[in-house]
């Protein structure tokens, strides 16, 4: 191998590319090397000198974290005079405050005699909560440095322990700086930095003020960044080293649809400590206050255990036998006296991709109706019409990772540090270190305003008003991609004819936005080489959403973004599942795979692959209308399934009030929320720890959720409880586990058709994915939309 392209580590070649640092280069091939301060992601300091190597040539020993690798440079990683300086510096930080490893005072000789002492710790409760995960006393333990010559430095600052997520403790801080990088270049809070100088130094937030006073919005990327115990989560701070973890879990978080890859750590069947997965698509470890520390309700006493059956107006605890054959026996007498379109089911978006296909099949094959929708229909009906009609497909185009590519980002109805948070970080690195433009359009002055370059404040409901004066100036200043529009699209002609009223100072009229930021914003967004946009509730839940949602779709292929890497349409999905929620055919006129039960050829392939003697091809009741039905008494039974809130303290209101005129209400829950209460049989739901099965994200990522601790009580997952119901019902429907219920997803939906959990054990797959030597579609309509040309579709403001 040529030195023009290689390093020399420790007498062997090793290529690299060029601005790669040793420390990467070696780490990639398994070679290792010490750091305290380095942070993956963030910009290398060198400041704790632990990852000092010899370069020959050099006159001193070198920062290997800092240092680029040059060809033919020569590094010995492990010779005498770097083991002697790391012994130095390590000796110089056990001094600098209060780090009682007993690495000192035990003489341990080997990290067998470290696990052994582990032990016992009965006469060391005042152990740091990181014994035994602390990168300091690993390597104290790997370079044998027992004592240190150095007398230790009084503890300066008291611990701060007054907020419910994390403990500060100075006494044990090293000054290492990854904490402040966490914060400022990777989740980009800024709400940290270093304060003070020499002796006095600390990190202090900003007028060095407590966590809980300042702009700190917990998101526990700096405890999870903490190479020692100086941050820690609330809940480890009073455990010892006998009170930790006995194994981790990696799994999907079950709050938002970012789909963040998180490890539940479990002890005595409870979740003790979430953590993120590192180096890994989505999330790349981080996690929001949500996922990282709102977990107690997987472990409150206040779940339901087990099954229960109102009796005159008092609920009463019942076997899964009794209930499900009340279920199942006044199911039957309804289809009897009023037909099965006079059922209904609504499904949790919090679910697994397994229960809400088991749901809506069972729905399908076992009661005879297309009554079933899911929650998600309640907070966003307008993406899977609007991207369907107009792209072919009705789901988010690009990967999250895209977004940090973009050189300009437009936000729209998406308050997203708060809803998306870790998503948010991608938009926020790209602004600050990549020199992204950020446009937001929202009435308010949300926080993601502090990062834009224009932000547009238009009257509430007026958005396709704005959108629309965007495509007008383009389309007037011939800023757009005629090329692409020509090649790949449709309707351009029409577009322009209805877009002509859309001038900057008529849409200025109706929205209140200067003309001026209109064509600002219109300029800077058709002139981006890979603009992308953002979209959320805020745009699809107003009266005219699906309008609004066609005007960004317009505005997205005028500029030729769908197919590019870091452009294309970016809706956000509210809860874990959204997307599976629309995929596994949980709408009331799509089978899974958007396949239409008003097709015929659709139906009898259903019919065939399922056993089914006669599905019916009238679509169903969308969410609202079951809702509203069941007011008015036309609706006669509801099945409410899926964990519907995620505490016992969650304010969410009931989706169906006390006046409803059901015969039946059913409602599966993880606790007796306000639905649950209204209910004549509540099932005791499974959380998304104690159950396997996978989720969709809302970048079409299939991802595996899986069974950390067993289900409290006699609770059960949802596709369980419909597999017995079907049987009762007298159409059986069965499966081994949930694994089984994929096999079946595949087989019978064709872009899920190549995933299966061998395949996403380690690596997410996006759909489409047509077989099972396919890789995924990350990016969507690369070089074609799916159905054919894209559509311009303008809708009137």
């Amino acid at each position: 191998m040529s030195s023009e392209n290689t390093i020399i580590i420790n007498g062997q070649d090793y290529p690299f590319n060029t601005g790669e640092m040793i420390l990467n280069v070696a780490e990639r091939n398994g070679i290792f090397i010490p750091t305290l301060c380095f942070l993956k992601g963030a910009t290398p300091t060198g400041a704790c000198r632990m990852c000092l190597v010899e370069v020959e040539g050099a006159r001193t020993l070198v920062a290997s974290c800092a240092t680029p690798a040059a060809p033919g440079m020569v590094v010995r990683t492990e010779t005498a005079r770097v083991i002697k300086s790391r012994r130095l510096n390590l000796e110089l930080l056990l001094s600098s405050g209060d780090h009682n490893c007993l690495v000192r005072d035990m003489g341990m000789d080997s990290w067998t005699d470290f696990q052994l002492r582990a032990m016992d710790v009965k006469e060391h409760q005042d152990l740091c909560p990181s014994y035994g995960n602390c990168s300091l006393q690993d390597l104290a333990i790997r370079y044998r440095v027992k004592t240190s010559r150095y007398t230790p430095t009084d503890v300066k600052y008291p611990v701060e322990n007054v907020n419910p997520y994390i403990v500060r403790d100075f006494s044990r801080c090293i000054l290492c700086g990854r904490c402040v990088q966490a914060c400022n270049e990777i989740q980009v809070n800024n709400a940290i930095s270093h304060g003070y100088r020499g002796s006095q130094s600390k990190i202090v937030a900003k007028g060095d003020r407590a966590l809980k006073d300042s702009d700190c919005v917990f998101c526990g990327e700096c405890v999870q960044a903490c190479p020692v115990g100086a941050l820690v989560p609330v809940r480890d701070f009073s455990l010892t080293p006998a009170q930790a973890e006995t194994g981790k879990i990696r799994t999907t978080c079950s709050y938002c649809g970012v789909g963040c890859q998180l490890y539940l750590h479990v002890r005595d069947q409870k979740v003790i400590r979430v953590t993120g997965v590192e180096g890994v698509e989505p999330n790349r470890g981080s996690l929001c206050r949500k996922g990282r520390f709102e977990f107690d309700f997987i472990n409150d006493e206040g779940r339901l255990k087990t099954p229960l059956i109102k009796n005159n107006g008092k609920f009463e605890e019942a076997s899964w036998d009794k209930a499900l054959c009340m279920i199942a026996d006044r199911f039957k007498k309804i289809i009897t006296d009023a037909g099965p379109d006079s059922i209904g089911m609504l499904c949790s978006a919090n679910i697994t991709n397994e229960e809400l296909y088991a749901a809506q099949k069972f729905m399908r094959a076992a009661v005879g109706t297309n009554n079933i929708d899911s929650f998600s229909s309640l907070c966003d009906s307008s993406t899977v019409p609007a991207l369907t009609g107009a792209l072919g497909i009705g789901a988010m185009t690009n990967p999250i990772e895209d977004i940090e590519k973009s050189d300009v980002i437009l936000i729209a109805g998406s308050d997203t540090t708060d809803e998306h948070p870790v998503l948010s970080s991608f938009v926020k690195r790209a602004v600050a270190f990549k020199g992204a433009e950020l446009i937001v359009a929202d009435p308010e002055k949300i926080n993601m305003t502090r990062f834009a370059a224009i932000h547009l404040k238009p009257k509430s409901g007026t958005d396709a008003a704005w959108i629309n004066a965007l495509i007008h100036t383009i389309i007037n200043e011939k800023l757009y991609d005629e090329e692409y529009v020509s090649s790949r699209t449709s309707g351009i002609e029409e577009l322009k004819k209805k877009i002509v009223k859309y001038t900057p100072e008529y849409a200025e009229s109706v929205t209140g936005i200067s003309r001026d930021q209109l064509f600002d914003a219109a300029r800077r967004f058709a002139k981006a080489k890979a603009p992308s946009i953002i979209y959320a509730a805020g745009i699809t839940r107003q009266a005219g959403g699906i309008s609004c949602v066609k005007s960004l779709v317009n505005l997205a292929m005028l500029c030729g973004n769908p197919g590019e890497s870091a452009g294309g349409l970016n809706p956000l999905a509210g809860q874990s599942n959204c997307q599976g929620a629309f995929d596994m055919g949980c709408m009331p006129d799509y089978f899974s795979g958007y396949q239409k039960v008003a097709d015929e050829s659709v139906r009898k392939e259903m019919e065939k692959l399922w056993g089914s003697k006669s599905l019916s091809a009238n679509p169903g009741m969308r969410a609202a209308e079951m809702l509203e039905k069941a007011q008015t008494g036309q609706l006669k039974a509801l099945f409410l399934a899926g964990e519907i809130l995620n505490g016992p303290d969650d304010k969410t209101k009931a989706v169906i009030d006390n006046s409803n005129k059901l015969e039946l209400l059913v409602v599966q829950d993880i606790f007796l929320s306000e639905n649950a209460s209204l209910a004549d049989v509540v099932l005791p739901a499974a959380s998304f720890a104690e159950k396997d099965g996978t989720f969709t994200n809302m970048e079409r990522s299939v991802q595996r959720v899986r069974k950390s601790i067993d289900p409290r009580g006699d609770a059960r997952a949802a596709w369980e409880v419909f597999c017995e119901l079907s049987s009762l019902i007298g159409y059986p429907m069965n499966y081994e586990n949930a694994e089984a219920v994929m096999k079946e997803i595949a087989n019978v939906t064709p872009f899920y058709r190549g995933i299966n959990y061998k395949r996403i054990e380690n690596n997410r797959i996006c759909w489409p994915c047509p077989d099972i030597d396919h890789p995924g579609t990350p990016r969507l309509h690369s070089g074609k939309f799916s159905g054919g040309p894209g559509v311009f579709d303008v809708s009137d403001y």
